[in-house]
């Protein structure tokens, strides 16, 4: 059946039953082609924390007492975007709009590599707390292992997102409850004035940070006509306010960073240095986003 969504004033989905055909958002109309979680270049940004968390789930199914299924690598992959849509999902449904930034490589490193062009307002300690993404994906793998472990004489299989989301375990269904309110948790910082930082783990840095206005103007960007950003066009920045400018600063500047910039209106920006120059994806995937 046709179904048109209206989920705030100028942002419409035109869908044939789940299906979205093409949503109007900013103005533009635009096709669910354009989905970023559906491309190949954003989870291959976190394919060395997927390698990392693998070696460690490894670990753990060789001292585990029973036998565990195995893990298709694909699965980290799966939950840590899905947690990701959550995150911007909720900031867009709060109209207060926001800003990601995903710093490479990994903790203390990332602000150290930035050569203080990021102050973060509020930084969090290096400890347990910062680092409860890493720990409850972990702990969702091997449970999700554990709860597929094959029986007596029968051989291991492979499980992945459909076995994790399928599941009625009561131990994944906490650990992924614990997911969401993390989600919210982050969610909320975004919030604050500044941006929220993380590192490629996901490793909460701090919130309230912001974009050193020293770093050198950009004047133009591409944007992006479908997922892997093959199609492109330059436009100008002068439509666009200081949170998108700012964002668009530090990606010219630090060429692995990612951002993702939440407007009040509900735009959802990703933001790279991506073939030579700074690009943006304007991600509109409505069902996606209001999960």
């Amino acid at each position: 059946d046709l179904v048109v969504r209206v989920t705030s004033p100028g942002r419409i989905a035109v869908c044939k039953g789940l299906l979205t055909i093409a949503t109007l958002i900013g103005g533009r109309i635009v096709e669910p082609s354009l989905d970023i979680f559906d491309s190949r270049w954003l989870p291959s940004f976190f394919t060395d924390v997927r390698d990392e968390l693998m070696e460690l789930h490894r670990a753990a199914r060789e001292q585990a007492s029973t036998r565990w299924a195995v893990i298709d690598p694909g699965l980290v992959h799966a939950i840590a975007l899905h947690a990701v849509r959550r995150i911007v999902g909720i900031v867009r449904n709060t109209h207060h709009g926001g800003t990601l930034l995903i710093l490479p490589p990994q903790g203390a490193d990332s602000l150290a590599g930035l050569d203080g062009h990021v102050f973060v307002k509020y930084p969090f300690a290096s400890e347990e707390p910062r680092r409860r993404f890493r720990t409850i994906l972990l702990a969702l793998l091997n449970a999700v292992a554990a709860a597929q472990g094959p029986r007596d004489g029968e051989p291991a299989r492979t499980v992945g997102w459909e076995q994790y989301a399928s599941s009625s375990d009561g131990g994944m269904a906490q650990l992924d409850e614990a997911l969401l309110e993390l989600a919210h948790l982050i969610a909320g910082f975004a919030g604050a004035d500044g941006a929220v930082v993380l590192d490629k783990r996901m490793e909460l840095l701090g919130f309230g940070a912001e974009i050193g206005s020293d770093l050198p103007a950009v004047r133009s960007v591409a944007r992006a006509l479908d997922a892997e950003g093959t199609k492109k066009v330059v436009e100008s920045v002068e439509s666009v306010g200081q949170r998108h400018r700012s964002a668009y600063r530090l990606c010219n500047f630090a060429h692995e960073a990612v951002a993702i910039v939440v407007s009040q209106d509900g735009t959802v920006r990703f933001v790279k240095w991506f073939d030579g120059e700074v690009t943006y994806w304007d991600n509109v995937a409505t069902s996606v986003l209001d999960v």
